[in-house]
């Protein structure tokens, strides 16, 4: 930090990545994927809350507002803001449900332990979803945008087939600038526009880190002359744009010899820029830049220019005011100039527009499309302060091998680019091998091989997955992908030793059968299954037997009211239930004032008598490492049992068994350590006659209860709970719920 004034480095700002795909759906339900994560994948159905009478006010509600920016400063948000608000509100809650919100979730706290943030990267494939504007996304639990936090900047991102390589880049950067003011538009301040632009970059041309250069002219043909005078990295266009509904493309105002306006559909411009291949980004300081068809996720000018090429554009969905976008321009470039990631750099500006330009929305109009999947879109060498290219110290260094290790160097800026963390790894360490004190290299090697080893830990994460869902041989190939990326990456899981072991047990051929002894047992089946028939119509069989391994999807991606009731507890509670293909996940909100919790009550086992042998067993896996904790209870007339995982902070998680009989809570099998996110099976055994119960935990019999008067069961439940004082939301995962007789 040099001063308190500007206390951003880019060199210390870094970012996971969070992708998340909506696909096309049928009626309001859409299928929402998240591609890649830290914390991995998932899939949920997202229920789109808004009909086309209530999506058409909401967005009418945001075009007042954004009218309306900019007023007198008053304390409280005007109605229409309050409607932005909830319009964000509800986009974010039916985006991150479920799964998808507990994957987000985990990720923010690796992202935040890891010292980064998280870029959210949205694929949006629907055109009807693809036109809204989603830079409003409102986190209620934050109370905050979730685009006007440098933690969590979003971007449209294009899944093309055209990969994009950093260019390597030897200063300056060099801007063309471009205003555009036809005669028969609303004039521009075309002065003030190039004086705030160039008081915006002065400090960089003074390093000599870039260069800009103003286009003299406005028309197509000014342009296409002026490309030609290049190489240039960056395209800042001003003046007015607009979107032709007629034709679904997006076009800007240029002018004709005689300074009447032109409009240029963005297909032609397109035409103009994605040739010049050096060109990087282009900034659309224009009204309707970002605005897309509801037939085509391509027919904004951003996402047509992104298409054909240019690898990062920031554009205007809605018209802006010439304040705001002047604070944005200004805002941008200095963040770049402290070197901050291009997305970090719009994040900042959006701050910046919400601070300086009272009661206004506007900062949500730009719109930041790109397709470099790291988001570095250019390396830039020579005159950087912290990448000279033969340091003083180095100076005994031959000419020729200072030459090769630039080479290598900048080898392994590229390959850091795109993701090759092998490549960029290889390139620094031999760097520092010949070199040891080359300047920078050894910081980047480091981060090269933290995202090599997150990668690895993503592999192993889904190997055990694979695992759990019974797949072996597709856990082991998994397993075999780390191996090759790291062959001393530790099994701790044992991955490869179970799922070797189960695919020979299902390897193992099954022994021929004589057809007498195969006679011999169907009739003994059909008689086996004759005396089942009869004892459930008797009601012999303990009619409180049930599974549930939360694999039928068919309710809406929840649990089955047929199987469960939900019941809350506490006034303010909020909590998401969500049924993914192999567990359900129950996620619960903490609050500072009281206890909260979410519970599901197998409807079979309300008020039965308790006769014969009975178990209950559940598997369970904490995710989250919040106060509070989830876990399995039985409900009897001599008091509560409970198989729990909780976490006391600063302590690790613990799970165990606890009694509770309405006057303290008792633990009642030794405590034991546990592991976020791994699954623990609990099981009970209940004896009534012998009035004994017997704890287990991962089959291990943990402990016992003697001489307890057991005649009733009033209920089976599964849930979370968090305690007073807690702010972040607890997550706890159940699948594979066994209820019925002991054997």
């Amino acid at each position: 930090m040099q001063n308190v004034s500007n206390p951003l480095d880019g060199a210390d700002v870094a970012y996971l990545d969070f992708e998340i795909e909506i696909g096309s759906g049928s009626g309001r339900d859409y299928p929402v994927a998240v591609v890649r994560s830290p914390a991995g994948e998932a899939e949920e159905t997202m229920h789109f809350p808004f009909d086309e009478l209530a999506l058409d006010n909401r967005l009418k509600d945001l075009q007042i507002a954004l009218l309306r920016s900019g007023g007198s400063r008053r304390q409280a948000l005007s109605a229409e803001e309050q409607h932005v608000q909830a319009f964000g509100r509800d986009l974010f809650n039916a985006l991150l449900t479920g799964e998808v919100r507990s994957r987000y979730d985990i990720s923010c706290r690796e992202a935040r332990q890891q010292g980064k943030g998280l870029r959210l990267k949205l694929r949006i494939q629907p055109p009807e979803l693809a036109a809204l504007p989603w830079e409003f996304l409102y986190d209620p639990r934050q109370a905050e945008y979730v685009c006007l936090s440098l933690d969590t900047p979003l971007i449209r991102y294009l899944e093309l087939p055209q990969p994009v390589q950093p260019l390597f880049v030897t200063p300056p950067l060099r801007i063309l600038g471009m205003i555009a003011s036809p005669r028969d538009l609303p004039a521009l301040d075309v002065a003030r526009e190039r004086q705030r632009l160039e008081a915006a970059v002065r400090t960089l041309q003074a390093d000599g880190l870039v260069n800009l250069t103003w286009l003299e002219g406005q028309t197509w043909s000014d342009l296409q002359r002026a490309l030609r005078s290049g190489p240039w990295h960056i395209f800042h266009f001003i003046g007015h744009g607009g979107f032709d509904r007629q034709t679904d493309e997006g076009m800007v105002a240029l002018a004709d010899e005689n300074g009447v306006t032109h409009f240029l559909r963005a297909t032609e411009l397109a035409r103009l820029l994605a040739d010049h291949h050096s060109l990087r980004l282009v900034l659309l300081n224009s009204c309707e830049g970002a605005r897309s068809s509801e037939r085509d996720i391509f027919s904004s000018t951003a996402a047509i220019l992104v298409r054909r090429g240019i690898p990062a554009v920031l554009a205007m969905q809605y018209e802006i005011t010439d304040r705001a976008a002047i604070e944005f321009t200004r805002t941008f470039y200095e963040a770049l100039a402290t070197k901050l990631p291009i997305d970090a750099a719009v994040t900042e500006a959006r701050k910046a527009i919400s601070l300086a330009v009272t009661n206004s929305i506007e900062w949500g109009t730009p719109v930041l499309y790109m397709r470099a999947p790291q988001g570095i879109i250019f390396q830039v060498s020579g005159a950087l302060s912290d990448r000279q290219l033969v340091p003083s110290h180095q100076a005994g260094l031959d000419q020729a091998t200072a030459e090769r290790l630039e080479r290598l160097y900048i080898e392994g800026l590229n390959a850091f680019g795109v993701g090759d963390w092998e490549q960029a790894c290889h390139a620094f360490q031999t760097v520092l091998d010949e070199s040891p004190d080359y300047p920078n290299a050894a910081a980047k090697l480091a981060e090269a091989r933290d995202q090599r080893q997150s990668e690895i830990a993503a592999l192993y994460s889904e190997a055990v997955r694979l695992l759990q869902m019974g797949q072996p041989q597709a856990a082991l190939d998994k397993w075999r992908e780390v191996q090759a990326r790291d062959p001393h990456y530790p099994d701790r899981q044992k991955v490869e030793a179970k799922a070797t072991q189960k695919l020979k047990q299902l390897s193992k051929p099954s022994k021929p059968t004589h057809h007498l002894v195969r006679w011999v047992l169907v009739i003994f089946t059909i008689a086996v299954l004759g005396i089942i028939l009869v004892l459930v119509i008797r009601r012999i069989v303990v009619p409180s037997s049930m599974y549930d391994d939360f694999s039928d999807l068919v309710y809406d991606g929840r649990f089955n009211p047929e199987k469960w009731e939900m019941e809350k507890f506490g006034s303010n509670s909020v909590s998401h239930v969500s049924q993914a293909s192999r567990y359900l996940s129950i996620a619960q909100e903490g609050s500072k004032e009281s206890e909260l919790g979410t519970e599901l009550i197998a409807r079979q086992s309300l008020s039965l008598p308790l006769n014969d042998p009975m178990f209950f067993e559940t598997r369970i896996s904490l995710v989250s490492p919040e106060n509070g904790g989830g876990g399995m209870t039985i409900h009897t007339n001599a008091a509560l049992y409970g198989c729990k995982i909780v976490m006391d902070k600063p302590s690790s998680p613990q799970v165990h068994w606890a009694e509770e009989d309405g006057r303290e809570y008792r633990v009642i099998a030794q405590k034991m350590d546990a592991e976020l996110d791994r699954w623990y099976t609990c099981r009970a055994d209940f004896f009534p006659r012998e009035g004994r119960i017997d704890f287990y935990l991962d089959g291990k019999k943990v402990g016992s209860r003697q001489s307890i008067e057991l005649n009733q069961l009033y209920g089976f439940s599964i849930g979370v709970h968090t305690p007073p004082g807690s702010s972040g939301t607890l997550i706890s995962h159940f699948d594979d719920v066994r209820i019925g007789p002991v054997e």
